[in-house]
């Protein structure tokens, strides 16, 4: 018997060893991978790239070995043995040559990538490149497009919060270099387009620079004699407006921005007079405007009626200077906050959380350990005591497995509940609204299947999916090894292939952005003291399961809106430090942070933080928006492994509320409306993402009240500074200008003739902080003023 044992144990494990050696059989045999073709690879834009975004490897093949029909792959390390395949269809006759540019993710490491050309099956060139260590997110790029690239290069500075050291990178781009990958463009903080013909830019690249200004980016537009050119891309709706005249225009206003207000000499330009639609005027010489700035979504669109690229601007030394100020102009967030983020790291966390938190078929864990325990206490103790008081011990050997039995159909009908019976696709859909209706949508996708399966996923309407993986390397970098596909990224097609992950691993997908049409929200509010009243009418396409307005010192959930119904705003619910972490951790609206949160409410709370994580550069909330979150289906079905998968969408609606501060000739800002810059850090530390104080030091923060204003009641609130972030440890002074030096602050309300030795005449309000190393982080605090027009 026991021979017989031996010879089966020993038979299985020939199998075990024979498998895997089938099945590499079937894998590519390398050949001479370099055998009459050259390559030349480069990473980013001019060798220049960020950690933790996405960036170009431009492959440049000259094939002098045959003729050539396959891939071109870039191999990316994820683990110390795995990766995923970026990759992308070749044919390339022999003594030709092309440029195949792939999309990959600079990860948390330095890595060694590798680049492989494929003959069919047939391995005919690889070779390892290193990636990594390069440009952080101090480093701030601005884009170039003009046929004259050198009489820009003055534009190379992008201003910053004081105390905050930044450095910046220009890129030079032309049609063929221009990011066609919306996770590509996100690398940059500024685009210029000056002196160059816009129409080159292909269709695909125009959608990406919308949905990039749509998400925070700042376009920049020079016209003058150069117009035609510059504007001839922009034949849509994106940027309303009409060109009118050439004129040549006197202004003081050009060195004035320059050198602040120390040089006033006239200077002139050929400027193009353009009505442009819901614009800011930035620079205006009489009835002649000089620059403009439309805000589209949370970005900037500025066009300048002069070309920068022409005298007065090339070859004056404060050229750089000028710039620096109109990029300040044009975008005050610059100055206002910094920010380090970026989409590609922080969505991958946000958007794994998200689309696990939606599967809401979960095991009872609860229920498996009492069943776990009952079980080992019957199979051991239990069982032994019995049969030792039968005295049939010898029966343990069938006992035991008859329990193990038992148990096992126990938990298989308690698992049934949960396991998927088909393919899920779990969306979570953001759209951002404008009070017109007019909307975009992002969509993130976990793929859930019911077995460890190869899932490839495509889209139904032919759109290119990204993937969204881990920004970080998980492993020993010196270790990494490029031994087992993880996921297969097919560029060109647009689909993504997961390679056998098990069940419990999330697949995760974004659909790339794209404008919907789902009706809209009115709302017919206003400001009465420090609250807001009026009506909300659900005029979308779907039923709001729940539905709120978020200011940036208060809240009102206003509950389930179904579609065609109106809700009155009457009263706020409550008040926050008006940062989001309270709002969705600390039970104001949520409380993901209790570990008795539920699951709606830890899914709803991580949607509402993901809208407006996209657009937000701090944690603190600064506008008014409708919140609405539907659980209506919005999405179509993604393709897997050929057959629809099940959709579960769960949607937030987020739409910012422009209010009017005037009423008749009373003006008022509520707290959290005054924007407020620091000017002098101390020896304190900074976080802008927080705006927040860390360490002893005495910052400096300027208040900018609304220059057409009286101001008659200031409030200064310093309740967030108090609560979770411990600023028990900050004492505050207020600048008197009168006396021209600071004073202790022995009261946070100033009103009457009080309030004007407190003010500057441009109404900049300003004070000091001080923070010892006693307590916590200080945050900024707000102030609310009330006034009359000037």
């Amino acid at each position: 018997m026991r021979k017989v044992v031996n010879r089966a144990l020993i038979f299985i494990l020939a199998i075990a060893l024979i498998i895997p050696l089938v099945l590499v059989k079937g894998e590519t045999v390398k050949a001479d991978t370099k055998k009459g073709i050259t390559v030349k690879t480069t990473v980013g834009f001019n060798d220049k790239y960020k950690i933790g975004y996405y960036t170009p490897i431009n492959i440049s093949i000259k094939n002098d070995y045959k003729d050539i029909q396959g891939t071109v792959e870039v191999k990316v390390p994820t683990s110390e043995n795995k990766y995923d395949s970026y990759l992308k269809n070749i044919s390339i006759q022999k003594g030709a040559e092309k440029i195949v540019t792939i999309n990959v993710p600079v990860k948390q490491a330095f890595l060694k990538y590798e680049v492989s050309i494929k003959d069919g099956s047939e391995e005919v060139y690889s070779e390892e490149i290193k990636v990594g260590n390069s440009t952080n997110q101090t480093v701030k790029f601005i884009g170039i497009l003009s046929d004259d690239f050198d009489s820009l290069t003055y534009l190379n500075k992008i201003p910053a919060p004081k105390g905050v050291t930044l450095s910046t990178e220009l890129i030079k781009l032309d049609e063929n270099k221009f990011p066609d990958y919306l996770q590509v463009l996100e690398t940059f903080d500024i685009i210029v387009i000056n002196n160059f013909d816009s129409s080159k830019l292909s269709k695909e690249a125009y959608e990406n620079l919308k949905s990039w200004v749509k998400l925070g980016g700042t376009l920049v537009i020079g016209t003058g004699t150069n117009y035609n050119k510059t504007l001839s891309l922009f034949k849509d709706d994106f940027i309303k407006g009409q060109p009118g005249e050439l004129t040549k225009v006197n202004t003081t206003k050009i060195y004035s921005i320059a050198t602040n207000g120390d040089n006033n000499n006239p200077v002139s330009v050929e400027n193009l007079n353009i009505q442009l639609d819901r614009s800011n005027t930035n620079i205006q010489e009489g009835n002649s405007k000089l620059l403009q700035t439309v805000n589209i979504g949370t970005g900037n669109v500025a066009i300048a009626g002069f070309d920068f690229g022409l005298k007065p601007f090339v070859g004056w030394a404060n050229n750089s200077s000028f710039g620096e100020k109109i990029f300040s102009m044009i975008n005050p967030n610059f100055v206002n906050s910094a920010k380090f983020d970026n989409g590609y790291m922080n969505t991958y966390f946000s958007v794994s959380e998200l689309v696990n938190n939606l599967m809401n078929k979960k095991a009872n864990i609860n229920m498996y350990l009492i069943v776990l325990i009952i079980y080992i206490v019957l199979v051991a103790p239990t069982s032994y005591f019995v049969l030792k008081k039968l005295d049939k011990r010898e029966f343990m050997w069938i006992t035991v497995p008859c329990i193990a039995i038992v148990f096992g159909v126990v938990v298989y009908f308690l698992g049934s509940g949960t396991r998927l019976s088909d393919v899920v696709a779990n969306n979570a859909n953001i759209i951002n609204m404008d009070s017109k209706g007019a909307a975009t949508k992002n969509t993130y996708v976990g793929i859930f299947t019911p077995k460890k399966m190869t899932v490839e996923v495509s889209s139904k309407e032919g759109q290119k999916l990204e993937s969204v993986d881990n920004p970080n390397y998980n492993g020993n970098a010196d270790n990494a090894k490029k031994n087992e596909l993880d996921t297969l990224i097919r560029e060109d097609k647009g689909t993504i292939e997961f390679k056998n992950k098990s069940v419990l691993a999330t697949r995760t997908v974004k659909i790339p952005s794209s404008n919907i049409s789902i009706g809209k929200i009115d709302a017919d509010v206003s400001i009465e003291g420090d609250e807001i009243k009026g009506t909300i009418k659900n005029s979308t396409s779907f039923d709001f399961e729940y539905c709120y307005v978020i200011t940036p010192k208060s809240y009102y959930i206003l509950g389930a809106v179904k579609k065609g119904d109106s809700v009155k705003l009457d009263k706020k619910t409550g008040d926050y430090n008006g940062d989001i972490n309270q709002l969705t951790y600390e039970n104001k609206i949520y409380k993901i942070g209790s570990p008795n949160a539920s699951d709606e409410d830890r899914y709803n709370g991580s949607l509402f933080r993901m809208s407006y994580s996209e657009s937000m550069q701090t944690t603190r909330i600064k506008d008014i928006s409708i919140i609405a979150i539907t659980k209506d289906n919005i999405s179509k079905p993604l393709v897997v492994n050929g057959k629809d998968s099940v959709v579960k969408d769960r949607t937030i609606i987020r739409m910012p509320l422009q209010l009017n501060f005037k009423n008749g000739d009373t003006i008022q800002y509520p707290t959290g409306f005054v924007n407020y810059r620091v000017v002098e850090m101390s020896t304190t530390n900074y976080d802008p993402y927080g705006e927040v104080f860390y360490g002893a030091g005495t910052p400096e923060i300027v208040y900018d009240i609304d220059k057409n204003m009286i101001v008659s009641e200031l409030k200064l609130d310093s309740s967030s500074t108090s609560s979770n972030t411990g600023a028990s440890n900050a004492a505050f002074e207020v600048y008197d200008y009168k006396q021209n030096k600071y004073v202790s602050a022995t009261s946070d309300s100033f009103s009457g003739d009080d309030v004007k030795k407190y003010l500057s005449n441009d109404n900049e309000f300003k004070i000091k902080i001080s923070v010892s190393n006693n307590g916590g982080p200080v945050q900024i605090p707000e102030i609310s003023v009330k006034g009359k027009v000037k």
